[in-house]
């Protein structure tokens, strides 16, 4: 235990010190309270230094910047674990790539690229591609191109869910294996932080594969291999039944609403928000401290994210609220 306390007490002291900077919910009641996109991005250009005209890509930086401070923090099997997380964003960019190329729409794909950051997977050469064959061809070899390849050969009525729940499950196992490097203590920490991370995902895969009406062992093979909230077997089973999405919702008790689509990923982001909450404050023997400050400021990239895009849109204050994560909890 003492050995635990000594090899995270910088780390912990660090990661707190960043999460205290974190916004208050009156500030983010200040922001929903922004008339329009163009009073938004000026709030958000004095209170979090996001620049006008580029607040999708700001609110990343912001984010990058804070977990790159978190993970340096750490001693090193710790800081590849946070570091192989914050390449989340690079596979976005993968993700956005494929859809527009399989979608013809090649020429839209650089409006939703995220800045370069560390895990770098999209490079100018992969960028420039035509078509998903092209791109295929020009991605350096890794588990990202086995699994753009794997979705290529897919139906064409299953290709894109494919090759995006495909890279994300790649994600969830390269992070996976980094969390194994960790000593046992740290580990189970760690998993237990991540794992309700990706049930988020699991919510996510499962209401787009029911909804689309894939084969059971597509949905199936597309869940990340982390999670907390379902077994795998009971997921299976109601898959398999005769309605699949009633028996899966029927799993996920607790959700007022549809537990596959807005509804229960709200709520998983809201359990896990309380969570990470929790675990700032506990004694820091652990991981979890420096991986709760992170999640945290993700899960607030999030919501901003979220209020700007309705605010650019035009939506009202009530009609945002239900997307937030971190406010009202």
């Amino acid at each position: 235990m003492a050995l635990r306390l000594l090899r995270y007490s910088y780390g912990a002291v660090r990661s707190r010190a960043l999460a205290a900077g974190l916004l208050k919910p009156e500030q983010i009641g200040d922001l929903l309270d922004c008339a329009s996109k163009t009073e938004a991005e000026r709030w958000l250009e004095k209170k979090v230094d996001v620049p006008a005209g580029a607040v999708e890509a700001g609110l990343h930086g912001r984010f990058m910047a804070f977990g790159q401070k978190v993970a340096r923090s750490l001693p090193a099997p710790a800081r590849e674990l946070l570091f192989s997380y914050l390449s989340r964003g690079q596979v976005e960019n993968l993700k956005v790539l494929c859809r527009n190329l399989l979608a013809d729409r090649r020429q839209e794909a650089d409006r939703f690229l995220l800045p370069d950051a560390p895990g770098k997977i999209v490079t100018t050469h992969c960028a420039a591609a035509g078509t998903p064959e092209e791109l295929l061809k020009r991605l350096p070899r890794s588990p990202y191109r086995d699994a753009v390849r794997a979705a290529l050969a897919a139906s064409p009525e299953e290709r894109l869910f494919r090759v995006e729940s495909g890279l994300d499950r790649t994600f969830w196992e390269m992070v996976r294996e980094r969390s194994r490097r960790l000593a046992f203590f740290d580990r189970q920490a760690a998993l237990e932080i991540l794992g309700m991370r990706a049930d988020i995902e699991w919510c996510r895969v499962l209401g787009r594969g029911i909804r689309a009406g894939l084969p059971a062992a597509t949905i199936l093979d597309s869940l990340p291999p982390l999670g907390t909230l379902l077994a795998p077997r009971r997921v299976r089973i109601a898959l398999k039944s005769e309605n699949p999405a009633a028996a899966v919702a029927q799993l996920m008790t607790g959700i007022d609403g549809d537990p596959l689509g807005t509804d229960g990923e709200t709520f998983l982001l809201r359990r896990l928000y309380r969570h990470l909450r929790r675990t700032l404050i506990s004694p820091p023997f652990d991981v979890s401290v420096p991986l709760s400050s992170l999640l945290l400021m993700e899960l607030e990239t999030h919501d901003l994210k979220s209020i700007f895009g309705g605010k650019r849109v035009g939506s009202e204050r009530e009609d945002i609220l239900p997307f937030l994560s971190s406010y009202g909890v």
